[in-house]
């Protein structure tokens, strides 16, 4: 029960500290997007300022346009979207994937005093231990891909105006 109560304890102070992180992360979404604004407003300056004969251009500040009028709150609408949110998502879930590792990683050298989880094959191991190792992996694996989603959908809904369709 002792291996129980530290993974608990430990559990309970990472929530404690995602939830600040959810907060700090709020935050610097806000200043992000003041930032994406600033800038979609000079690149269309920048463009304005270009040859006007030339259609890259042209097409280059229709589309600064669309983004300037997406972050002041109009829909951006969009065929390919959910290609887009595809690619972002997977990203996300690439990012995710390394950073649910180390956080793992790091709970189990704190609860467990080993520098690396058993492998559900190593038959030297108690069968408790390793059964244990396995839920905190996948608890801390499907807790991260849960956030880093609903954070990469929202972003996506926030700077497109569309939901993603999923």
């Amino acid at each position: 029960m002792e291996l129980q109560d530290q993974v608990i304890a430990r559990a309970s102070e990472l929530a404690e500290r995602g939830n600040g992180m959810r907060a700090r992360v709020a935050e610097r979404g806000s200043e992000l997007r003041d930032r994406a604004l600033e800038g979609a407003e000079r690149a269309r300056e920048a463009v304005c300022q270009a040859p006007k004969d030339r259609w890259p251009n042209k097409l280059a500040g229709s589309g600064v346009a669309l983004l300037r009028d997406r972050v002041k709150g109009a829909q951006l609408v969009s065929a390919r979207s959910d290609v887009t949110y595809e690619l972002v998502s997977l990203v996300s879930g690439v990012l995710g994937g390394a950073l649910a590792g180390a956080i793992f990683n790091r709970i189990w050298r704190a609860v467990s005093n080993e520098d690396e989880a058993p492998e559900p094959t190593a038959l030297d191991r108690n069968i408790r231990v390793v059964l244990v190792a396995g839920a905190l992996q996948g608890a801390v694996f499907g807790l991260v891909k849960a956030a880093l989603g609903r954070i990469t959908a929202k972003s996506y809904r926030q700077l497109t105006g569309n939901t993603p369709n999923r």
